[in-house]
């Protein structure tokens, strides 16, 4: 009964600890790394598309109600442009070209010259540059996964109550 009520109170705490978003489960989340062709700085972003495409080539023009977040940090700069896509092409549910261009506290723009590069210029402190872009997808566990989850720590809470009563039962007899 003790094991029981340890993974009784294990599964308690995970369920309390799992992230709550409301984020629906058809969003994929791309995580961008920008390599500079020359000096640093470097940057990251993340860009989230809801219920991407997946046929052979596929293009999804302002896709603005379908990206719900992309910002890309360079340096100590934060562009948001979820505003500003012009352009999204997946190949195989894979981006390989973003269009977008901002103009706020600089300029950023993505895939003008060529798939996956940026260029970017930052007035204060002065600051340009232009590098390339990877793109890999971010592993967000779906819901389904979590219960599986769940149910594998039930189920080790059972055999931990079923082990101490057969050991009980062996003290007893013996």
């Amino acid at each position: 009964m003790r094991g029981f009520k340890l993974a009784a109170i294990v599964g308690a705490i995970v369920m309390l600890a799992l992230p709550i978003s409301s984020k629906p489960a058809d969003a994929v989340v791309y995580n961008l790394t920008l390599t500079s062709a020359g000096p640093p700085p470097n940057g990251t972003g993340i860009l989230e598309v809801i219920d991407p495409p997946g046929g052979p080539l596929d293009v999804v023009v302002t896709p603005t109600a379908q990206v719900p977040v992309f910002s890309i940090t360079i340096g100590s700069q934060v562009w948001d442009l979820t505003d500003d896509i012009t352009l999204i092409t997946f190949s195989f549910g894979n981006v390989i070209n973003i269009n977008a261009t901002t103009d706020d506290d600089g300029l950023l723009v993505l895939g003008s010259f060529g798939p996956l590069t940026y260029l970017y210029d930052i007035p204060q402190p002065a600051s340009f540059g232009a590098g390339l872009i990877t793109v890999t997808t971010r592993a967000v566990p779906e819901a389904s996964t979590w219960f599986m989850i769940l149910l594998g720590f039930a189920g080790v809470g059972f055999m931990a109550y079923r082990r101490s009563r057969t050991d009980q039962g062996v003290a007893l007899a013996a």
